[in-house]
């Protein structure tokens, strides 16, 4: 890194934290401050030392290319989801300079705010939680995803977005009607980097209005299984007539652009039929979520990811016994649940290299933590309590706290 490199990405990494100390301050939350301060010089810190280093160049240079040419002044090609990042990457460049090191910081602040509307997805999902404190840690420092949110692509502006559309449907399930007027926009931007992300968002909270809906007008308390006992009927019935309009050539032409490098699995896999599309789907849907599996392993970067599918299994299995045992809201649970079953199925259809794979599923990790938040709190407490830590937990209405 030459000095002038050097000097840009202190100065982006001084914007950012700044930016971040601000937010903090208005949030008004100690732990999150500490927290989210040691998280996005931790970013800065990967992005400026570790990542240049490692053998992997991923889209980085692709994302750089056509930044500097709408920097130049010239029409980058075709591709209105990776130009939308990448004139955002441009202003970036206008300012410190065209250095990717420079959006994996500004990435970091970006991924350190992901916390906040993950906590308030919590609190609106569990009204009885005093503390989000263990999500927020989670969320901040979970290693996948802290590694592949400050590479300099659009992955982490795409996270942020679609956790804060989230929050922001959640509320409006309340009531609140600003959440709609500032949904609109951003739902907008996210269409812009991951058009995948905002049908599946809007998806959701449509299941999500449905169910709000049906609760107010029924005479007695809705339950998830009572909902799943409704819609079984109709859904078995209208199965034969969907399967066969099933558009099975976009699944098929992006499955086949995305078998390609050292780290494909399922290979030689490909749709002929609406059925094979939905015979495939719940294989492909838990390869998208574990895999890479031990016996996969053939590079380290496999090695790690099949490391960390313990920790996959445990938030699993703590999301599941917390959705069913704790006291929830069940229009923000199907939200949820719609925007994360889509998810894993829509991307475990099309997706077939282990790199992409998990790169592609932080969100759905990320929905993963937040449904486990009663579970990961438990441990949270047991764990700071242990080394004298222990939570205080203040008076402030839970909607209105993140993080303590």
């Amino acid at each position: 890194m030459t000095p002038q490199e050097t000097v840009a990405v202190l100065a982006a990494t001084a914007v950012v934290l700044a930016v971040f100390l601000a937010v903090a301050r208005w949030v008004g939350n100690r732990w999150y401050a500490g927290a989210g301060t040691v998280a996005l010089l931790g970013h800065a810190a990967f992005g400026a030392l570790v990542l240049p280093r490692l053998p992997y160049a991923w889209d980085i240079g692709r994302f750089h290319y056509r930044a500097t040419l709408i920097l130049s002044g010239e029409l980058p090609p075709t591709n209105p989801t990776i130009n939308s990042f990448a004139g955002l990457q441009a202003v970036l460049y206008s300012v410190f300079g065209p250095d990717p090191t420079v959006v994996a910081v500004f990435n970091g602040l970006c991924a350190v705010l992901v916390a906040l509307p993950a906590a308030d997805l919590a609190r609106r999902l569990y009204p009885g939680l005093s503390t989000t404190r263990g999500l927020v840690a989670t969320v901040l420092f979970l290693p996948l995803p802290f590694v592949f949110l400050t590479i300099p692509m659009r992955d982490a502006l795409g996270v942020l977005l679609f956790f804060s559309l989230l929050a922001a449907v959640a509320r409006a399930y309340d009531g609140e009607t600003w959440p709609v007027v500032l949904g609109i926009p951003l739902w907008g931007a996210l269409s812009l980097l991951r058009p995948e992300l905002g049908a599946i968002l809007l998806a959701g909270g449509v299941a999500g209005a449905v169910v709000k809906a049906i609760d107010v007008v029924a005479e007695r308390p809705v339950t998830l299984r009572g909902l799943v006992a409704l819609a079984a009927v109709p859904g078995v019935v209208a199965l034969p007539f969907l399967v066969p309009r099933l558009p099975v050539a976009p699944f098929a032409e992006r499955l086949q652009r995305r078998a390609v490098g050292g780290a494909i699995y399922l290979d030689g896999f490909s749709y002929e039929t609406g059925l094979d599309v939905v015979l495939a789907a719940p294989a492909r849907a838990l390869y998208f979520q574990y895999a890479p599996f031990p016996l996969h392993a053939t590079s380290a970067f496999d090695v790690v990811s099949a490391l960390l599918l313990p920790v996959l299994i445990v938030l699993t299995v703590a999301a599941y016994r917390s959705a069913r045992e704790c006291e929830r809201d069940l229009a923000v649970l199907v939200l949820l649940l719609a925007a994360y079953v889509l998810g894993v199925v829509g991307y475990g259809l099309v997706d077939t290299n282990f790199g992409t794979t998990v790169r592609h599923r932080v969100p759905f990790t990320f929905l993963l933590c937040v449904l486990a938040t009663p579970t990961i709190e438990r441990w949270a407490t047991l764990l700071l309590g242990a080394v004298g830590l222990d939570i205080v937990v203040d008076s402030t209405p839970a909607p209105e706290r993140v993080g303590d």
